[in-house]
């Protein structure tokens, strides 16, 4: 038997814990709804909850025992994933070839040989005397501006002209009031260097 303050071993026959001292409980009948000594009732309770301890841990041993391993996947489901991959990679490089190879071929003209027709053009002189195509758009801007009409301004761009990628289309634009658009609009032709007006502001403000 064990005593229940110091944990020492005690003999049956000895009447009191040889370690601590603590009195052993005399022996007597137990009535029916009489609760055990502290010997006796924490005794019990530890041996009922290593009991449980025990139990469960066998329990779930067993419970890991019986569970079966992975299965690796077999060779038609790598064969599928194979498959399933390359169809994917295939996909992605028709669809950057179909959607992203366009980009590149954008009908942009080439930079430097726009730049190069667009400084010529508004270096040149205008209809105005004294003053160059650039100078005589920008005096158009400002009077608009100055009257109160002027709404917003593009400035000036150039692109590959609609149906003949040989020649370029030079654009001065801005906006005014009741949805007016002024547009100066030039087509040049790199080769040749020459720029055919093509609105009645082009018209006005130069004309070859």
């Amino acid at each position: 038997m064990t005593c229940p303050k110091c944990r020492a071993n005690v003999s049956e026959a000895s009447l009191r814990c040889p370690s601590c001292g603590l009195s052993k409980p005399k022996a007597r009948n137990v009535e029916a709804n009489e609760k055990p000594s502290k010997w006796f009732g924490s005794l019990a309770v530890r041996r009922a909850s290593a009991g449980r301890v025990i139990e469960k841990r066998a329990t779930e041993n067993q419970r890991i025992a019986n569970r079966k391993p992975a299965e690796p996947p077999s060779k038609t489901k790598r064969v599928a994933l194979m498959l399933s991959f390359s169809m994917m990679v295939a996909l992605l490089g028709a669809g950057g070839y179909w959607f992203v190879w366009p980009l590149f071929l954008s009908e942009g003209p080439e930079p430097q040989t726009a730049a190069l027709i667009l400084e010529k053009l508004r270096k040149m002189p205008s209809n105005q005397e004294g003053l160059t195509v650039d100078e005589s758009v920008t005096r158009e801007l400002e009077r608009s501006r100055r009257v109160g009409n002027l709404v917003s301004y593009q400035g000036w761009t150039v692109r590959l002209a609609p149906g003949d990628k040989s020649k370029l289309l030079v654009v001065f634009s801005f906006d005014e009031r009741n949805n007016t658009r002024q547009r100066a609009e030039w087509l040049a032709d790199p080769v040749s260097s020459t720029f055919t007006p093509q609105t009645e502001l082009a018209a006005a403000v130069y004309k070859q």
